[in-house]
């Protein structure tokens, strides 16, 4: 298989995974995180495209933190096998991936003597690169994005779904001789998605709602262009799931229409790469497709999702092409609460971060797809 992409999901769940009669569901491999038992609590646990690496901030007993790094291509995953950096207590992670230097960096949200800022530090030793303080980011939420054209962040309000109409500011991190200073942006105002590109680029699509009860999709490479540009508009009275995928200078939008609670579900939506459009429908039944993602493999874009039928979750793959029939293969059924966090491909095939959060605790699964599913 050739190179992964990532849609990234920021709401930060964890595993415990699939359950059958029989144990785990043919086809599919998994490994619990934490292995360690003196990790008291994994608070996030995510795969960074650029690093090629899944980096997990976790909390000791002692409520140390630290942040681990794994390899996302091993076979299995032994405690031997990781590495990790002390933090200072109460770090948070807030992007990571490959800098203007080159090195693999981390943007992080650390209290410094009283009051809280940000700061870049080299994610394998853990030395501090930059500091800067400034920014209000009080009632906000934020993820930074790490990339060798610089470093943003994105904001939104603390309240509200991250699936409902927001207000967004877009902030560029500026290095200057060791000093972080922030320079406010791009404001989008409505539903958007962000989406690892290829290449170090990340890409956001922006679905706004016009006047004229059109939709307009927005699309905007990060460190690229000037402002977004609009890529497709269509009617529609509401749009609940949706998704996007990138893959270099390819990209796709799907949609889910129809009642599923009549049996007549379909995926919609089209791949554009240039000029060249090609739209694709797949009928899914019963099924309600939650927290739809993408991965490319050779060029050729898959959905994974996590789907409900009969009260049961399964993980459903849906190859993109026009003339797919049928209802797709589906993987499972998971425990009660169990969400699909992240997709993205490995030598293994296709691999999934499961989530559960299990009362103040989060436990990630670590899962295989054969990639006889990507058929």
């Amino acid at each position: 298989m050739k190179s992964s992409l990532l849609i990234f999901n920021f709401v930060i769940f964890a595993a415990l995974g699939c359950q059958t009669s029989g144990g785990d569901v043919e086809g599919l491999e998994c490994e619990n995180w934490p292995l360690e038992k003196k990790y008291l609590n994994v608070v996030s646990l995510a795969h960074h495209p650029d690093l090629k690496e899944i980096l997990a901030y976790v909390r000791d007993r002692s409520l140390a933190t630290s942040l681990v790094s794994l390899k996302s291509d091993d076979e299995g995953y032994e405690p031997s096998d990781v590495k990790k950096i002390k933090l200072p207590q109460g770090a948070q992670l807030v992007g990571a991936g490959i800098g203007l230097t080159g090195r693999p960096e981390g943007l992080f949200w650390e209290p410094q003597k009283g009051q809280a800022a940000f700061v870049i530090r080299h994610l394998r030793t853990g030395r501090l690169l930059a500091k800067g303080q400034g920014l209000n980011t009080k009632g906000l939420r934020y993820h930074g994005y790490v990339t060798p054209f610089g470093v943003w962040l994105l904001m939104r309000s603390a309240y509200g779904e991250e699936t409902e109409p927001q207000t967004w500011q877009l902030v560029k991190a500026v290095v200057h001789k060791g000093a972080l200073s922030f320079k406010k942006g791009l404001t989008f105002t409505g539903r958007l998605k962000v989406v690892h590109g290829g290449a170090g680029q990340w890409q956001f699509f922006w679905l706004r709602q016009l006047k004229s009860h059109q939709n307009a999709l927005y699309r905007y490479r990060l460190g690229v262009d000037q402002s977004p540009k609009l890529v497709h508009s269509f009617p529609m009275k509401q749009v609940d799931q949706w998704g996007v995928g990138a893959n270099h200078d390819q990209f796709l939008l799907f949609y889910q229409q129809g009642d599923p609670f009549a049996g007549e579900s379909k995926l919609k939506g089209f791949v554009q790469k240039g000029k060249v459009k090609v739209p694709f429908a797949r009928p899914l039944g019963d099924w309600d497709v939650i927290n739809p993602q993408v991965v490319f493999d050779q060029g050729r874009p898959y959905i994974l999702a996590l789907t409900w039928s009969g009260g049961d979750s399964y993980v459903v793959t849906i190859p993109v092409s026009k003339g797919a029939k049928g209802l797709p293969k589906r993987v499972g059924p998971f425990e009660k609460g169990t969400l699909l966090q992240q997709t993205y491909l490995s030598s293994q095939g296709v691999r999934l971060i499961m989530g559960q959060k299990d009362q103040a605790f989060h436990r990630y699964r670590l899962c295989d797809l054969d990639s006889s599913w990507l058929e």
